[in-house]
């Protein structure tokens, strides 16, 4: 199946300001240009988000009330996407919007699914929670989007609401790459269900055996009178429940419990990360001091040779010194948002460690005031008794099931993990990058891949132009492969990430690699680049603030208009057919 996507064309209509934009895209290389605020940027997020990812856009842009449409093709097939608020309607249509057929009305999760099934994408995985989740969009194509703030610091890091699934980058990637399939997802999925399914069993195993030895223990000790029937059934009835909810609490428990290792690791990771930034910083502040305090030549007093010393190169150590800061400010709050999750998770855990005390309590007082234990010396404490052992025994029956099928999946899934195709596929993407990173002046820089990501040890300017050579090469590795809906790249604002004009120029000659027209990439710059006579597409932007205009306006309501019409016209066939099956019934 021929599944590579190409963005055809973004329209975005705001009935306040009475304005519109329409930006053509095509196979090959967009360059989008227009200075800081002009709504380059904007543009360029309203493609994923009308796609169905969360992105934070300017405040400005957020009050104009706007309904977004992207035409966008897989394979030989046209579609539009219109999203207004949180929902989605996608129309099937012709490669000039002049034939338009409703599909279907959705919210996130179903736009998500139908979005997907269109590229044969059926890959699902198990959340944080336990539950079973299809993949979504805004995972797929993390790895196809630079976004102008975050996206220049970190890898996939461009969208929002990112974190019900746990190290999710080190798995979609697999698949991004094609080292993995479907089925590898599937495997990993139920190896997942297994190993809560058995922490569960055990937590009720261990309940049911701490129960019967309670029985035991406390009808060797108990001396006192046996009560009237009634009150044997009201504490049975208590128990049970007590009982019930002690297993509901040591589940949560141990759930809280992971989540709270996992926070610590990912806290501490992230403060050496800090503590390494902050060193940085320091040392280029020293710098620039030590830099200012000296003429405008330096003389090394080891070697003797001669350095300029005058006001661009002082520039550089003040540009060098705001990216550091930046990217500080950045993992600071990264760091501040994950300890303040850590922190209610340390809460609900001391919560739940109270309820499970004061039950257990409860369960002890109950068992004390009461001559239950006497009384089960008749043939109902043997039942009892019996029956909790022969329950024990078959859970833990299921458990050692469990364990065999689990087994057996990591055999399944170990067979897919190919060291070969592993190292194959992470050497063609490293010579790609080594071809990028020549290209980008940074030829002596290491190419390191853990799990296909880059290790980012970088500071400074190096490290949006290493970010940058990953992406591309990822794209460019992508683009030679079969069949597979990763044959695109977005890239916004390049020239914002504290790059000098040799930098710069370094980082346009890049672009040189990417006119390829099996594949698509759109790139937003505030400058010329220098290939806009080769590039497949040239848009410019040229009024601050103002890139929606009147020039196309009444066209793209009456498109609007046309698509609301189908839309209306599919919800009165639908109540139609409802009324119907109702007559028939």
């Amino acid at each position: 199946m021929e599944n590579d996507l190409t963005i055809r064309k973004i329209i975005i209509i705001s009935k306040v300001e009475e304005s519109s934009i329409e930006v053509p895209l095509t196979k090959g290389l967009n360059i989008i240009i227009g200075k800081n605020k002009t709504g380059k940027s904007s543009i360029i997020k309203t493609i994923f988000h009308s796609l169905g990812c969360e992105i934070k856009f300017d405040e400005d842009w957020g009050k104009l009330n706007k309904r977004s449409i992207v035409s966008f093709s897989i394979g030989s097939s046209f579609f539009l996407v219109e999203r207004t608020g949180n929902i989605y309607t996608l129309f099937a249509s012709s490669d000039d919007l002049t034939l338009v057929s409703y599909i279907g009305t959705y919210t996130y999760s179903e736009f998500s699914t139908k979005f997907l099934e269109l590229f044969d994408i059926h890959v699902t995985w198990i959340t944080k929670n336990g539950d079973d989740k299809p993949v979504a969009p805004p995972y797929i194509f993390a790895f196809q989007y630079i976004d102008q703030d975050k996206g220049w610091h970190s890898i996939a890091k461009s969208f929002e609401k990112l974190s019900y699934v746990p190290n999710w980058e080190r798995q979609i990637i697999k698949y991004i790459v094609g080292y993995q399939n479907e089925e590898y997802f599937r495997l990993r999925k139920e190896l997942e269900k297994y190993r809560i399914l058995i922490k569960e069993i055990e937590s009720k195993i261990n309940t049911l055996e701490e129960f019967v030895l309670n029985i035991l223990e406390r009808e060797r000790q108990n001396t006192s009178l046996s009560p009237g029937t009634d009150a044997l059934d009201d504490d049975f009835e208590k128990s049970k429940l007590i009982l019930e909810q002690l297993t509901i609490l040591e589940k949560e428990r141990i759930a809280t419990s992971n989540q709270i290792s996992q926070l610590q690791n990912e806290e501490y990771e992230k403060k050496l990360v800090v503590e390494a930034l902050n060193k940085y910083s320091e040392e280029l502040v020293e710098d620039h001091i030590y830099a200012s305090s000296l003429d405008e030549l330096i003389t090394c007093p080891f070697c003797g040779v001669v350095h300029l010393n005058e006001l661009t190169e002082k520039s550089e150590l003040i540009k060098d010194v705001q990216t550091a800061s930046n990217i500080l400010t950045s993992t600071a709050t990264d760091l501040k948002e994950l300890q303040r999750e850590l922190t209610l998770y340390q809460k609900r855990f001391v919560e739940i460690e109270s309820s499970y005390k004061k039950m257990k309590r409860e369960l002890r007082l109950l068992e004390e005031n009461t001559s239950v234990i006497k009384a089960l010396k008749n043939e109902g404490k043997n039942d009892l008794i019996n029956t909790s052992h022969l329950e024990i025994e078959g859970i833990k029956e299921m458990r050692n099931k469990y364990f065999g099928t689990r087994e057996e999946t990591q055999a399944s899934l170990k067979k897919n993990e190919s060291a070969i195709r592993r190292n194959k596929i992470s050497k063609e993407i490293k010579v790609l990058m080594g071809i990028l990173l020549e290209r980008l002046e940074l030829s002596g820089a290491n190419v390191k891949l853990s799990n296909f990501l880059p290790v980012l040890k970088h500071t400074g300017s190096e490290l949006p132009r290493v970010i940058y050579a990953y992406y591309i090469s990822l794209y460019l590795y992508n683009l030679n492969r079969i069949d597979n809906p990763f044959k695109w790249l977005v890239i916004d604002t390049p020239n914002q990430q504290g790059q000098d004009d040799e930098n710069l120029r370094n980082i346009n000659k890049a672009l040189e690699l990417l006119m390829d027209v099996k594949g698509q990439v759109v790139v937003g710059t505030e400058r010329l680049t220098g290939v806009e006579d080769t590039a497949a597409n040239v848009f410019r932007l040229k009024e601050y603030k103002k890139c929606l205009t009147k020039d196309k306006y009444s066209s793209h309501v009456l498109l609007l208009r046309k698509l609301d019409q189908l839309k209306e016209e599919s919800a009165l066939l639908q109540v139609i057919t409802d009324e119907s099956k109702k007559l028939d019934h």
